[in-house]
């Protein structure tokens, strides 16, 4: 039994050393979403926007796009790689102005008929259930994980806001790690529509 010991205390340290190791970058997601959300949120006149709870996932058409705005490759594939389908958003980011609102409920309110329907270009029924249901909110927005880059003091955020048909934005914000704090040094568009 005693040839085990060793081989037993490396296994519970490599144990506790991920876990460590996890609940730093579980820290790090939510300082650095905290620090998008704050940009966000100091930079527009909307009372809140609806904040899907899962982590998005960059398209796939952007790997071309995220490389003309110099993000190298790897850092592109670590953006997507950080971000499966289903991952949920850190719950202890401060999220400002933007509400985390469960997917089921923002689906819900796609799909409920509204009760008033004016028809404009970028007003579909479904968004006009879903001002309904969220009435002066700006639209729904989706954020991803943050990629760290190779400095080890940088990262990258996909965010995407939807407020209609016709009507929406993608953008990568660039920050930097620096005296403690992440900040937003960069917010490029990526698309609109």
């Amino acid at each position: 039994m005693r040839d085990f010991a060793p081989l037993l205390l490396l296994s519970v340290a490599t144990l506790v050393g991920d876990t460590a190791n996890s609940a730093d970058i579980a820290d790090q997601d939510a300082a650095v979403l905290s620090a998008v959300a704050e940009k966000y949120c100091s930079d527009t006149d909307s009372p809140y926007v609806v904040l899907e709870s899962i982590a998005a996932r960059p398209p796939d058409y952007l790997d071309d796009w995220l490389q003309a705005i110099h993000v190298q490759k790897e850092d592109a594939l670590s953006l997507k790689n950080r971000n499966p389908s289903g991952t949920g958003l850190p719950p202890d980011a401060e999220y400002k102005c933007l509400r985390v609102t469960e997917s089921a409920i923002i689906d819900r309110a796609f799909k409920t008929k509204p009760k008033h329907f004016k028809k404009e270009p970028e007003r579909t029924p479904e968004w006009a259930a879903f001002y309904e249901a969220f009435p002066k909110a700006k639209g729904v927005m989706t954020l991803s994980l943050p990629a760290y880059l190779a400095t080890g003091n940088e990262a990258i955020v996909y965010v995407s806001l939807e407020c209609g048909s016709l009507c929406g934005t993608g953008y990568i914000y660039s920050l930097l790690h620096a005296s403690g704090t992440w900040t937003v040094t960069k917010k490029t568009m990526l698309w609109i529509s």
